[in-house]
């Protein structure tokens, strides 16, 4: 949603939290990408680390956002869990990098992409 509306960045306001979901400043406890547990000295990636992972890793400074059409061409309700962002390598302008999300936590999604550049790619998405 974010950058599909505008957003330039975006950071996680808490990063790494204890197994308790602080501390903060305003002491409510929520998730972060990193839990730590300090007894036993592990740390456990939650999955909105990669999520973030994915837009670090893949796209670059000074990318383009690209307009994002989403179709629903099946019952309808596949679209609502779809999440989407594309830009485009401002660097190498042979590429085209997109991101998607399905938030789905039963069902599989295949969608399709169609880039005017490149042509089309059909993905099959895991549920969340």
């Amino acid at each position: 949603g974010d950058m599909n509306s505008g957003a330039s960045s975006w950071n996680d306001w808490n990063l790494v939290l204890d197994m308790r979901g602080g501390p903060n400043h305003q002491q409510n406890y929520v998730d972060a990408p990193i839990i730590v547990d300090v007894e036993n000295s592990v740390y456990y990636k939650q999955p909105m680390y990669y999520y973030l992972a994915h837009f670090a890793k893949y796209i670059r400074r000074r990318s383009q956002r690209v307009q994002v059409l989403l179709t629903d061409e099946d019952d309808g309700n596949n679209g609502s869990y779809l999440k989407l962002t594309a830009v485009i390598d401002t660097q190498q302008m042979n590429k085209t990098v997109v991101v998607v999300l399905n938030t789905d936590e039963r069902d599989a999604l295949r969608i399709q992409l169609h880039d005017k550049r490149f042509g089309y790619a059909v993905l099959d998405l895991p549920p969340k």
